[in-house]
């Protein structure tokens, strides 16, 4: 009976065919363990049993569910460069101890196995011979890697799957590309041939222990796979779990201690999809802890530093499906700042919940999806839906791109198989970035962005009749003091319908609630400390919407933050139903445009039109003067006000806002005070019968100026003044 499996040799040869003038070392394995982890969960529900089990060494103890079982005479050779894993040459590894596959009545006996290099990394066949036939197992998404410190090679956490041609043999053909477990092992070594080894000294010292800047990326997501289902379809809730490479394309090694030492990066994974025009997030996982890195080649010539401890320069790391899924390293959310990337092993779910960082919890006694992303059998499947699957690697102290750890992949079809889902998945380069992004008219990130972001998408539909549909998707990504409120502004006198709320569980009872009041809808769950609250926390999107009959224009939404801090609240670009009337055109009447353009003053966002004095030019005006055009959306309105956010260059100047009078045909001066250093809001505000007299008959056409004057000025002086934002509110 023969196990064998494929790993890298036609690509990593590719990669390091520049490296030639390298040292390379032969190396022969001549012991250790191979561990195979058979998903009970898993081989339930596809009617699989393992029986007959002999093992013959201890399985390695993150793996509760394996089979040990003992390298004997081994054969295989393989090529060590610059104290990192370069390729196989030839030969096998051989296991002591076996077991059986039973399918109804026919059992595959596996009383010994061979693994035998194959193909390409990071793939891995296994070819299991015995009984009447013979079955062949692949091993996916492999950690290939090598312990300079110990000489000991390292094929880590593979994703064990059944490929056609054994499906085929065991009369199962549905069966073909079915993960059913992982695979690790361990081998040690001796030196072969080839050039002597050199000694090893250790990596770069740094390691995240000084103050340099990290950075993780995430460089390819692979299949999305079912590793458990409770209840009964089509109301029951899977467990779902993926493959994951990571790399570190920084300048410092990064720290990759497994827990309890609270070094190491934790992986998210979420699942979305796009349903009738809305981006809903459907499914989240607990937080994967990272715990060990095999420093391997996919992002170039990994510098190994000899530890997987460490992620070095360069270096990629691999976790499967399998790992990914594994229970033994799932923790919870909350214990991880998401801004910092601070993991808290005190009163974690890994201590059990004590006020410790003493190891409690290893997984053991959870179900099949306990902890997994998990995803109800119902948000599945939906006909004309697109769903995205999700992974965003959190890492403290990281510093360099706070986006390039995230990236999602789109899945092409998916069918429930009779037992659970069974997913194909897109071919597309993977998309960086959050998920979100794929999504909307457009999106934004709220500002300050002190604290971490949070990202709106907007989309507006047309709905005929003069109504719109208004759908947004808020996602957070690294603010730790979460979110508990989000407004749109909306006049009072504006009718809406429709409005509603989703968040990602089936909990009724702490949905938002919605309140329209001040001029604008906003929705929000309790405070801090109050019972029921249901705060947006990182890695999370909630939906709002609502309809009305008024078309859509640039807004800015607000944003609440559910823990107490400095910050008070956010603001973000968006679309929302017209409230005020941005200007459409500008023009200097005295002075001249420094900088900037109309787009600069339609939004409160530091991109300022800047005018500055022209000595040159008569002052029969104001010293600088500036004339802006827009259009009201009412003809007769009750309410008219100009909103002017402006700041001064000089004290002692002066600011003038006039308004042009339609029916006498003339300027009219409504305000002047002394402008301010700072930017400073000042609102012009006209009611009754007297704001008809603001807006054009016919075309709607309104006017403002500001002017600016120094006082006392020399007017050889050139100075300079600048306006951030100006519009029109109009309500009838």
């Amino acid at each position: 009976m023969k196990f064998r499996f494929a790993c890298g040799l036609a690509a990593t040869a590719l990669l390091l065919g520049a490296t030639t003038a390298q040292a390379t070392e032969t190396w022969r394995v001549t012991g250790g363990t191979t561990t195979l982890e058979l998903a009970p969960g898993i081989l339930e529900a596809i009617g699989l049993d393992v029986v007959q089990a002999r093992t013959t060494a201890k399985a390695k103890w993150d793996m509760p569910d394996g089979l040990g079982f003992a390298l004997g005479e081994s054969t295989l050779l393989f090529e060590i460069e610059n104290h990192q894993f370069r390729q196989f040459e030839s030969g096998r590894l051989t296991n002591t101890g076996g077991f059986g596959l039973r399918s109804g009545r026919r059992t595959f006996a596996l009383n010994g196995f061979e693994i035998q290099p194959k193909a390409a990394l990071p793939q891995m066949g296994l070819a299991l011979e015995g009984g009447k036939g013979s079955i062949s197992l692949d091993i996916n998404h492999a950690k290939v890697g090598w312990n300079p410190e110990k000489n000991q090679l390292l094929i880590g956490y593979a994703d064990l799957v059944i490929n056609a041609a054994s499906a085929k043999a065991m009369g199962r053909p549905e069966l073909a590309g079915q993960l059913i477990g992982q695979a690790t092992i361990e081998a040690d070594a001796k030196w072969s041939g080839g050039d002597s080894p050199k000694p090893f000294r250790g990596g770069p010292p740094r390691g995240g222990e000084e103050d340099v800047p990290l950075d993780v990326s995430i460089v390819e997501l692979y299949g999305l796979t079912s590793y458990g289902h409770q209840g009964s379809y089509p109301n029951g809730m899977n467990g779902l779990s993926m493959a994951t490479t990571s790399c570190n394309p920084g300048n410092a090694n990064i720290p990759w201690y497994q827990a309890m030492d609270t070094r190491h990066p934790v992986i998210a994974m979420q699942m979305y999809r796009i349903y009738q025009g809305r981006f809903e997030q459907i499914g989240q996982s607990w937080l994967k802890h990272g715990f060990y890195a095999l420093n391997s080649n996919q992002c170039g010539t990994c510098q190994n530093p000899g530890t997987g401890s460490l992620l070095g320069v360069n270096c990629s790391d691999t976790y499967s499906a399998g790992n990914n899924a594994s229970q033994t390293w799932l923790g919870g959310r909350d214990e991880v700042n998401p801004f910092t990337g601070i993991w808290d092993c005190n009163n974690s779910w890994f201590s059990n919940y004590q006020p410790d960082c003493t190891r409690r919890n290893s997984g053991s006694g959870l179900s099949s999806i306990d902890h997994r992303l998990q995803v109800r059998d119902a948000d599945l499947g939906v006909a004309g839906a697109q769903y995205f699957y999700e992974a965003y690697y959190i890492s403290r102290d990281e510093t360099i791109d706070k986006y390039n750890n995230i990236a999602s992949r789109s899945i092409n079809s998916m069918n429930w198989t009779g037992s659970q889902w069974s997913f194909v998945t897109s071919s597309e380069p993977l998309r960086p970035g959050p998920a979100i992004t794929r999504w909307g008219d457009m999106n934004a990130i709220a500002t300050p962005r002190d604290e971490g972001d949070a990202i709106l998408a907007v989309k507006t539909t047309d709905l005929g009749g003069g109504n719109y549909r208004y759908d947004y998707a808020l996602y957070v990504h690294d603010i730790d003091r979460q979110i508990r409120e989000f407004s749109i502004p909306v006049l009072d006198s504006t009718a809406v319908t429709n409005v509603g709320f989703r968040d990602i569980d089936q909990d009724s009872g702490n949905d938002w609630t919605s309140t329209k009041a001040n001029d604008k809808i906003t929705w929000s769950t309790g405070t801090f400390g109050q019972a029921g609250a249901n705060p947006l926390k990182y890695g999370t999107v909630f939906n709002f919407w609502f309809e009305c009959a008024t078309p859509p224009a640039s807004t800015v939404g607000e944003i609440g933050l559910f823990k107490s801090g400095s910050l008070p609240g956010l603001t973000v670009d968006t679309k929302g139903p017209q409230t005020t009337a941005p200007p459409s055109a500008l023009r200097m009447v005295n002075g001249r445009l420094f900088s900037g353009t109309v787009a600069s003053v339609v939004s409160s966002d530091d991109h300022y039109a800047v005018l500055e004095l022209n000595p040159a030019q008569e002052t029969i005006y104001d010293q600088i003067l500036i004339e802006m055009e827009g259009t009201s959306p009412l003809q007769s309105p009750g309410h008219f006000e100009l909103q002017l956010e402006a700041g001064i260059q000089i004290g002692g100047t002066n600011q003038k806002v006039y308004l042009y009078d339609f029916v006498d045909n003339r300027w009219v001066l409504k305000d002047t005070r002394f402008g301010t250093l700072g930017d400073t809001t000042m609102n012009v505000v006209v009611t009754g019968a007297e704001a008809a007299r603001y807006v054009e008959p016919g075309t709607g056409k309104i006017k403002a100026r500001v002017g600016f004057n120094l006082v006392a000025a020399d007017l050889n002086i050139v100075w300079r003044t600048r306006i951030d934002r100006l519009a029109w509110l109009i309500k009838p």
